[in-house]
């Protein structure tokens, strides 16, 4: 396992990490955003630094399988349609008449 230096961590220092240290790195450095199914698995995304990483849990053979750390946000539009913003809209000041 390598010394890890996470403050310049990029996409493509990610992918040459070597698979022990990418989990270390998730685990230390990530923020969990959203989850979705998807077949046997449960996908979690995890934010790090300025990229992002999906995990992919295979929930019956309770494993982690794979990571897919990527930028474009365009491939978060998956998670959309999970995020709730109820409370956002309804918390929001009313526009006034004639403004």
């Amino acid at each position: 396992m390598q010394a890890l230096n996470c403050i310049a961590m990029t996409v493509y220092k990610f992918k040459k990490l070597d698979g022990v240290d990418q989990y270390i790195t998730i685990w230390e450095h990530g923020v969990l955003l959203g989850q979705r199914k998807e077949a046997n698995y449960k996908i979690l995304l995890f934010q790090i630094f300025s990229f992002y990483v999906e995990a992919y849990y295979n929930e019956q053979e309770k494993r982690l399988e794979n990571l897919r750390p990527f930028k474009s946000t365009a491939q978060l539009k998956s998670y959309l349609q999970e995020i709730d913003i109820t409370d956002i809209y309804l918390s929001r000041p009313k526009k006034k008449k004639g403004l």
